[in-house]
């Protein structure tokens, strides 16, 4: 499997700046605005070749050789806005020297012309460049273009694929869905290890008009190697997702306050309600005493009674009777007092001649309304007045408040975890178990007929702590596909770490192909393949945006060209960094003035 030694997406610095380690020409430079709607593949920068009369060879070397005796592949991918005189990329290795000339080292090249339409190698010896392979190719302008050198030996090779399908170029100049290097020659002219970079030549276009992204790499191990798998999954989502940021808090009131970024713990209350008292500092709460005496039971819950008119006397007709006599009429049946808070009754049929009792089935009346005829529906935290820190007991979390909920309204609390509803009770308390992030609780009441309905559509947004990223992959990348790397960065926009796998995805499980015709989705895949979906999320990430790469590989190793992709974090600052004495919070005391000073450091991210 070749071996990362630099990957290069221009990112790590600010336009027009050059990232540490390169040594550039003169028309070359950082953008972050490249012209003609084309867009970076890795986010902010690109490198822009400025249009030139007569328009030179500019070079990009990169400081380190390789250690591979020369056996090495280095690739990047070139666009064009607009059409000019002459333009033409490149990219070389084994260079005898640092920085690159192009009139007197030694090297391997290849080229990718536009405006000629060409795709060429040669074998540069002493500055003079001899042509070991052409390939001729029709270029769009607005598209990116890979192309890959691979020198293993003897070896020269030249790969270009299309970015916006994936084809690649064969040796007669047709795009197509196999993979192929376009010129294949044996030559011996260059040999060792050596410098590699690229080449960028731009002359009669107007503004950066020739760009290049995504700068690569890579030395060969000690046996050959087959050439990289089909480039660029294709990316369906980058998201953030997960457990929401704010420390184990509580909003409460209304309007909700949000929390200060270092008041952890802090318990504050609405200041538009009538008791105005802050509590500060963060204390550790007793759990609350348990509830008293529970509330009147709500009507739903009561149970169905038997009635039994007072009045009613058995009258069983004699044998061979044919009718009671008068003397045994029945008295009229009462009156029913009240009808209206009634529920449902079951009423006697007085003309039944057996008297037998029959007890019809009642509701009792309904509760009372609460005075003043208010209706409590719908969620609220009108009632909620303060909220205790939170309490961790070994694998719960113990959430308590306070409310002030009007006598006689019928109203349960409900406790939303990153806006999803997951307690709700008539307990001013509840246990949760602990996340495994920073998460944000949302307490509210809600009528009693309402406690099992989710009111997480009237919540604001949760922030977004890790990156969920989803693509499209399979056999029409390479018929030996085993897997997906994913790679990331170590802090935000600090360029994409391509030495440290993330995650290693399986592209089929127990090596059981479940794409090709009948699987998979249609269409993604080229004509006569599929795709197949995978995805991976990250672990808690800080505010930033976060790039990431999908790499996938094949049975050998071999990597191919990367899908980036960015992600836009906002989460909370962390706790404020230590002192010396291993304090968060440390405070001075004023006499003369009776003033306590509480000071902190800042939060290291």
């Amino acid at each position: 499997m070749p071996s990362l030694i630099h990957y290069e997406g221009w990112d790590s610095v600010s336009a027009p700046s050059i990232p540490a380690g390169w040594t550039v020409g003169a028309q070359l430079t950082t953008t972050s605005s490249p012209t003609g709607g084309i867009n970076p593949l890795s986010n902010p920068n690109v490198l822009a070749g400025q249009p030139s009369v007569p328009g030179p060879i500019e070079a990009a070397t990169y400081d380190t050789p390789d250690s591979a005796s020369g056996n090495v592949l280095v690739y990047a991918s070139f666009n064009i806005a607009a059409t000019g005189t002459t333009q033409v990329w490149g990219v070389f290795a084994r260079s005898s020297a640092y920085p690159v000339v192009v009139t007197s080292s030694n090297f391997y090249w290849a080229t990718l012309s536009p405006t000629a339409s060409t795709c060429e190698l040669y074998a540069v010896v002493g500055g003079t460049a001899t042509p070991i392979g052409s390939v001729s190719v029709a270029l769009s302008s607005d598209t990116w273009y890979q192309l890959q050198l691979s020198c293993q030996g003897s070896t020269i090779s030249v790969t270009v694929v299309n970015g916006s399908n994936g084809y690649f170029l064969d040796a007669s100049g047709n795009f197509i869905s196999t993979a192929t290097a376009a010129i294949a020659v044996t030559n011996t002219s260059v040999t060792g290890s050596g410098y590699a970079g690229l080449t960028l030549q731009d002359k009669g276009a107007s503004g950066n008009d020739i760009y290049s992204d995504e700068w690569y790499f890579f030395g060969y191990g000690a046996s050959a190697q087959g050439g990289p798998v089909r480039a660029l999954p294709i990316v369906q989502r980058a998201r953030g997702r997960g457990r929401v940021i704010q420390p184990l808090a509580v909003r409460f009131g209304t309007p909700a306050l949000p929390l200060s970024p270092f008041s952890f713990g802090i318990i504050r209350r609405d200041p538009s309600r009538p008791i105005a008292t802050i509590n500060h500092g963060r204390v550790w709460l007793q759990a609350p005493p348990p509830v008293g005496v529970p509330a009147p039971i709500p009507f739903a819950f009561w149970k169905t009674i038997r009635w039994v008119d007072p009045s009613e006397t058995r009258r069983r007709a004699a044998p061979g009777k044919a009718s009671t006599p008068t003397s045994f009429a029945r008295p009229p049946v009462p009156p029913v007092v009240a009808a209206a808070n009634w529920r449902t009754i079951r009423a006697l049929d007085t003309s039944e001649l057996r008297r037998r009792i029959a007890p019809g089935r009642v509701w009792l009346p309904a509760p009372s309304v609460v005075p003043g005829g208010q209706v409590y529906e719908g969620w609220t935290q009108q009632y909620i007045t303060s909220v205790s820190a939170p309490l961790q007991w070994g694998t719960e979390v113990f959430l308590s408040w306070t409310s002030d909920i009007p006598a006689g309204a019928n109203l349960v609390y409900q406790v939303y975890e990153n806006d999803a509803l997951v307690w709700h009770g008539t307990s001013p308390y509840c246990t949760l178990p602990v996340p495994a992030y920073t998460v944000r609780f949302d307490i509210g009441t809600v009528g009693f007929t309402q406690q099992g309905v989710s009111f997480a559509s009237l919540l604001p947004p949760a922030p977004l702590l890790q990156a969920e990223l989803s693509w499209l992959g399979g056999t029409f990348e390479a018929s030996d596909i085993a897997g997906f790397h994913v790679y990331g960065e170590n802090s935000p926009s600090a360029g994409i770490n391509y030495s440290s796998v993330l995650a290693s995805i399986p592209a089929y499980t127990a090596g059981i192909i479940t794409d090709g015709f009948g699987y998979g989705n249609f269409g993604f895949g080229g004509f006569g393949n599929a795709s197949g979906s995978y995805n991976w999320t990250s672990g808690a990430l800080t505010s930033g945006r976060w790039n990431f790469a999908v790499t996938p590989f094949d049975s050998n190793g071999n990597e191919g060209t990367a899908a980036t992709t960015s992600v836009t974090i906002v989460a909370p600052p962390g706790e404020p960094a230590p002192f010396a004495n291993r304090s968060r919070l440390i405070y001075k005391y004023n006499q003369s003035l009776y003033e306590v000073t509480l000071n902190w450091n800042a939060s290291p991210g």
